[in-house]
């Protein structure tokens, strides 16, 4: 269903439902089209609730100030569990998601109060899941910065299992056959295609 009414203009009311249920009194809340968010990947923003991301490295970008931070979002599982990536200040997270329904996912507590923050949310799974997001609660004094410009260069990537990192975390069976798992050593960040786009001066990656 498309985002933007007769006129053009986005439909606020479903996000807005959606962060409802978990904000707190004072709490800003920060839509999933905010320009301040800097989105990479194919991604589809027609849902009136928020992008949804299916291809694995799609990911979310954003500077603020602040000491509490979470995304509101729906996952829709297809097998294994599922599992969001995200980087705060160059420090890897992951985080588990439910099988299906909408919650509440807390990435940046407390502890990160009074400092500029880093904040790279990012899809670890191929098509196992799909997730869409429905914007983000932050505490009263939070402030959403502007990101660095995207680069100039792109590279997008044709491929399945190893092309979005399946099993890239399963360090201790290189050379053997896969272990037996249910998507937690699946990583798109480690994934050659990422790490190559990382090393070549930073491209954006798209993957098919």
């Amino acid at each position: 269903m498309d985002n933007r009414d007769s006129t053009g203009a986005i439909n606020h009311a479903a996000w807005r439902e959606k962060l409802a249920s978990y904000a707190e009194a004072g709490d800003v809340w920060i839509s999933p089209w905010d320009e301040k968010l800097q989105y990479e990947g194919r991604i589809d923003f027609g849902g009136e609730a928020g992008p949804v991301w299916v291809y694995p490295a799609t990911y979310v970008r954003m500077r603020f100030k602040g000491n509490r931070l979470s995304v509101v979002l729906t996952n829709e599982r297809a097998y294994w569990d599922n599992y969001l990536g995200y980087l705060l200040d160059g420090k890897q997270y992951c985080a588990k998601l439910p099988e299906s329904g909408t919650a509440c996912v807390e990435l940046a507590g407390e502890e990160q109060e009074g400092n500029l923050h880093d904040l790279l949310l990012f899809k670890r799974q191929d098509s196992c899941h799909m997730v869409q997001i429905h914007g983000f609660i932050g505490s009263p004094d939070l402030q959403l910065m502007p990101c660095e410009p995207l680069p100039p260069r792109r590279i997008e990537v044709y491929g399945d299992s190893v092309s979005a990192g399946e099993v890239s975390e399963a360090v201790d069976y290189c050379g053997l056959p896969d272990p037996d798992h249910h998507g937690e050593y699946s990583n798109s960040y480690y994934s050659y295609a990422w790490l190559t786009a990382r090393r070549l001066c930073s491209c954006e990656i798209k993957k098919q």
